[in-house]
């Protein structure tokens, strides 16, 4: 389940963002979702977008803010 998980993540990643993440940054996001304290703004909820954020270093919220410029852009 995590390695297709794993697969499924990064495929939304790629679409959307334009990147992927590694192997290493998803299991420290699983243990990071399991510890349940939101840093950094970022939400410890399991999905690609909070993935994409605790990888970057970026708030949840500004994940879903390049989300939708990205949808904007690309019409």
């Amino acid at each position: 389940m995590t390695q297709t998980l794993f697969k499924a993540y990064n495929e939304f990643l790629k679409k959307r963002y334009g990147r992927s993440a590694s192997k290493e940054t998803y299991e420290n996001f699983i243990g990071y979702c399991r510890r349940g304290v939101m840093e950094n703004g970022v939400k410890p909820i399991l999905n690609p977008v909070n993935l994409y954020a605790f990888g970057c270093g970026i708030s949840s919220a500004e994940a879903v803010d390049l989300l939708f410029e990205k949808a904007v852009a690309d019409g």
